[in-house]
């Protein structure tokens, strides 16, 4: 009976990577634009990232609940394609893109 209760075990463990592989892969796999804005009239250098480059980045930041309008400006920080320039302060991130991501 033990060790029947260890196979069983096992096998629960490895469905449960399984699951989360497939998770991963998905997140992986789907991709979206993201533009920024640097204060002009139009948004600039739109770059396509995984949606599990998103989520590693922005997890942390949903566990203390920030904003979505905080959430962006972090997002524009740390995503930023130029660093020669300054991304403007209020929605540098369009504010339908990280609602979809959200709601993804």
């Amino acid at each position: 009976m033990r060790d029947e209760i260890i196979d069983l075990k096992n096998k629960i463990t490895v469905d449960e990577i399984e699951k989360y592989d497939k998770i991963i892969q998905t997140l992986k796999t789907h991709k979206l634009p993201l533009a920024f804005h640097y204060g002009g009239s139009d948004w600039e250098n739109e770059k396509e990232f995984d949606f599990f480059d998103l989520f590693r980045l922005i997890a942390s930041e949903l566990m203390v609940e920030k904003s979505t309008e905080a959430t962006t400006q972090y997002m524009g920080l740390m995503r930023n394609p130029d660093d020669n320039r300054e991304l403007r302060h209020t929605w540098p991130i369009p504010r339908n893109f990280i609602t979809r991501i959200l709601g993804d």
